[in-house]
């Protein structure tokens, strides 16, 4: 079972209105969920959420020098726009999904063999059907983009854009370039760049502290390391 029945596996085992799929390199911040939540209940076409994040091609935030990325994301947490972006790319490693879109849209399309065109695949349905795809950017959550092999992974990444390419190359650029050229994520990140930075490294250093001492108590080794980063 590869990654893309393995999401359909987990989905079909549930029914609750929202799946979340989440990669097992990610490390969460406080309250991640319930602000994605609060994204998607504010327009019910919002077929799927996913946070802002240091490694994602196009939603992409590098941390901020001094900074972590529970730093990152308590100050979008309280001073970001919340303008929650429509975005065509990049979804999938945190994602929330209304489960009514996917049963509308269609789950994941197994042609494929991983992850990434799978996910623009499923992106793509979504919008023609008049869903939204949004980027919630008062949230931030670290990710370590584990990968397959560099062989495999480059066999099968020519053979899924193939197919993604035949079906929706035409349609994704041109959606892709709208989204760059209108830079809609830039207010956010311009939180952390003078003059609007709105980020102090004293009380990143702090937060940083007692996020490692409490995964040191729950025995959370990997996040500890993280937190360090």
């Amino acid at each position: 079972m590869n990654i893309i029945q393995s999401d359909n596996f987990g989905i079909s085992l549930g029914n609750s209105p929202y799946v979340v799929l989440i990669n097992s390199d990610v490390i969460v911040t406080p309250n991640w969920l319930s602000r994605l939540l609060h994204c998607a209940e504010l327009d019910s076409r919002i077929a799927a959420v996913t946070p802002v994040t240091n490694h994602a091609s196009n939603i992409n935030f590098p941390i901020a020098q001094g900074a972590n990325f529970y730093g990152m994301d308590r100050v979008l947490a309280q001073h970001s726009p919340c303008n929650y972006p429509d975005i065509v790319t990049d979804f999938g490693f945190c994602t929330l999904l209304r489960r009514s879109a996917l049963e509308d849209a269609g789950w994941f399309d197994e042609i494929y063999n991983c992850s990434y065109y799978a996910y623009l695949d499923l992106c793509m349905r979504l919008t023609a059907k008049g869903y939204r795809t949004v980027v919630a950017d008062n949230v931030y959550v670290y990710h370590q983009k584990l990968t397959l092999s560099q062989q495999k992974q480059n066999v099968n990444d020519q053979k899924d854009k193939q197919i993604f390419d035949a079906r929706w190359s035409k349609e994704y650029q041109r959606k892709l370039s709208i989204f760059l050229k209108a830079d809609p994520l830039k207010p956010a990140r311009d939180l952390f760049q003078p003059p609007q930075q709105q980020w102090n490294p004293i009380q990143s250093m702090r937060e940083t502290y007692y996020a490692m001492r409490q995964h040191w108590h729950q025995r959370q080794w990997f996040s500890v390391a993280k937190a360090a980063v």
